[in-house]
Formats: C-alpha cells, sequence, structure tokens
C-alpha cells in the first residue's frame, strides 16, 4: 500500500519541525543555562523535584514532539486549516501542544520519579503514571508559563514552524 502524497507530506513536516524545534529550542536551553550562567532556566513550584531541569532536553523533545504531530495531522487531515493565517494555526496548535504535552510530561515526571526511586507496588505502577498525566495537567501549564526568558524565546520558532507547515502544504496542493 502506497501512501498518498498529504501523508508523505505531512510525514516530511513532522520530520522537519520535530528537528528544528528540537534543535532550536535546546540551543536557547544551554545558552541560557552555560552561556548566560542561569541556574533554573525551567521555572518549577514549591517542593517539586526538579525532574524536568535533570532531563532537560527530554522535556523539550517532548514537547516539540507534540507540536510537530498535531501541525503535521492538523494541515494533514484538516483541509480547512491549511487556509487559516500562520499565527491563528500556530496559536491553536500551541494551545493543544500545552494540554497534551503536560499530561504526556507529568507520565514523563512520574517514570523519572520511579527511576529516582519512588517505584509503588507492581499492583499500583499504572496508578503511578495516571497520578502523573493528571498532575501534569494540572501543573504543567504553570510549569511552562514560569519558565521565561526561555519560553518566549522559543516562540517565534514555533511560529515559524507553523508558517512553514502551512506553506508546505500549499504551495504542494495535496
Amino acid at each position: 500500500m502506497r501512501a498518498n502524497n498529504s501523508t508523505r507530506l505531512a510525514s516530511k513536516v513532522f520530520a522537519l519541525v520535530f528537528i528544528g524545534l528540537t534543535v532550536y529550542c535546546s540551543a536557547v536551553y544551554l545558552l541560557l543555562r552555560d552561556v548566560l550562567g542561569l541556574q533554573m532556566v525551567f521555572g518549577g513550584l514549591y517542593r517539586m523535584f526538579m525532574y524536568h531541569a535533570q532531563h532537560p532536553i527530554q522535556y523539550i523533545a517532548l514537547f516539540c514532539a507534540v507540536f510537530a504531530a498535531g501541525l503535521a495531522l492538523m494541515l494533514g487531515c484538516w483541509p480547512k486549516a491549511r487556509q487559516w493565517p500562520a499565527w491563528a494555526l500556530t496559536a491553536l496548535v500551541l494551545l493543544l501542544t500545552v494540554l497534551l504535552g503536560s499530561a504526556l510530561g507529568g507520565a514523563l515526571w512520574s517514570l523519572h520519579d520511579m527511576q529516582a526511586g519512588y517505584f509503588p507496588p507492581s499492583h499500583r505502577l499504572w496508578q503511578q503514571v495516571g497520578w502523573g498525566v493528571t498532575s501534569g495537567l494540572q501543573v504543567g501549564w504553570l510549569v511552562l508559563l514560569l519558565s521565561v526568558p526561555f519560553n518566549v524565546l522559543c516562540l517565534p520558532a514555533f511560529y515559524r514552524a507553523g508558517r512553514y507547515g502551512s506553506m508546505q502544504f500549499q504551495r504542494h496542493k495535496p
């Protein structure tokens, strides 16, 4: 079975947006941490284990993958979205990314918590991951909001990625 042009184009958009955003956001993170010497690039809540600061590239890649997948799916499966202005498309995909990325980030946080030795009994493993998803939905958006200047410096790259995806689909008209 051959993939149609729309599927190939969506795959290309996903791959290039994911790689480009991950590299850019990782470079911004390293610049803020190593060159400017910020102790806390990412925000955190009081008495929160900062696994996202210990494993920053994993969390950056997670959010970039969710954004890239959302952008590719929206443009590939919803032809009306291809006609929207890039800022509107990017804003919608970013909103969905914050919701889904926070949930998945909470699950990743829960897995990092287990790696640190806080492992529940086997019958509660999935409850622990579910708790991470719920906690991510409750506080993930706040941690992202508190991650200034990182999020402000990365926002233009997300806009450019949304614009790139729109232009690719408008140019090829699958």
